[in-house]
């Protein structure tokens, strides 16, 4: 009698161990499936946004209005402070100020944009993207005077390009 209460003791501990194992897996497999279900909702509002913006290219006439369109999109969708667009010409042999956006989509305008010329010629230079989370700190940047004097934290830019030629 002891050792059939012994052994039913036994399988109810193993069987309880495996229950609490299988929940253990659910849990973690729930936590995964939020984690998903997030990532998934992230993209699609990224998706949703480039869906507006060729949408914006494919009916706007004027260009400053849809560079400006354009660039509000981009700040949205990266959630930044605020962005330029540069793009090369050809006459002038430098690039030229064409839209800047502050956080809420208001127009910004070449004096107060606040940029870096500094990141903006090397990015343009190299044909590489830049980013950082901590401009101050960073070796590439932290001697930049525009990065002190615009008080610039984070930094992402990133060269335009058409058929392998930057044009931005």
């Amino acid at each position: 009698l002891v050792q059939r209460s012994f052994s039913a003791a036994t399988r109810a501990d193993n069987l309880l161990s495996l229950m609490m194992q299988a929940l253990a897996r659910l849990s973690m497999s729930a936590q995964t499936a939020d984690t998903t279900i997030n990532a998934l909702q992230s993209e699609r509002e990224r998706l949703a946004s480039l869906y507006q913006i060729a949408q914006e290219l494919n009916s706007a006439l004027d260009l400053e209005q849809l560079l400006g369109r354009v660039m509000t999109q981009l700040i949205e969708v990266i959630h930044a402070e605020r962005g330029v667009l540069l793009l090369w010409d050809d006459h002038t042999g430098q690039l030229q100020f064409m839209a800047a956006r502050g956080a809420e989509g208001q127009p910004l305008t070449e004096g107060n944009i606040g940029h870096s010329s500094n990141i903006v010629q090397r990015v343009w230079e190299t044909q590489a993207p830049l980013m950082t989370t901590d401009a101050k700190a960073d070796p590439r940047l932290s001697d930049a005077a525009s990065v002190r004097v615009n008080e610039i934290r984070s930094v992402m830019c990133a060269p335009l390009r058409v058929r392998g030629h930057g044009v931005g």
